[in-house]
C-alpha cells in the first residue's frame, strides 16, 4: 500500500508541474505578444511531431480522468461500507 500512496503523490506532483508549466508558458506568450497561443501555429511549427505531442496530451488527460474516476468510485464504495457498518451497529 505504501507504493500506491507514493505513486499517487508522484502522479499529482507531475500533473501540477505540467499544468503550471503550461500556465506559465501561456502567460509569458500573452505578455509578449498580447494574444494567447494559436493551436494551428503550434501544430504547424511542430511538424511531424505534432501528432505525438497531441497523443501524449490526450494520454495525460486520460490518465487524469481515470485516476479521478477511480478515486470517486473508491470513495463512493467506502461510504457505502461505512453506511452498512452503521446500519449493522444499530441492530
Amino acid at each position: 500500500m505504501k507504493t500506491d500512496g507514493y505513486s499517487a503523490k508522484l502522479t499529482w506532483r507531475l500533473i501540477v508541474v505540467w499544468f503550471c508549466a503550461n500556465l506559465l508558458s501561456q502567460t509569458l506568450y500573452i505578455g509578449k505578444y498580447g494574444v494567447p497561443y494559436e493551436a494551428d501555429l503550434i501544430l504547424t511549427g511542430l511538424g511531424p511531431f505534432a501528432g505525438l505531442i497531441v497523443a501524449l496530451e490526450v494520454l495525460v488527460w486520460g490518465f487524469i480522468s481515470l485516476y479521478l474516476i477511480n478515486k470517486w468510485k473508491r470513495s463512493k464504495n467506502t461510504l457505502s461500507h461505512v453506511g452498512l457498518s452503521k446500519q449493522l451497529n444499530n441492530l
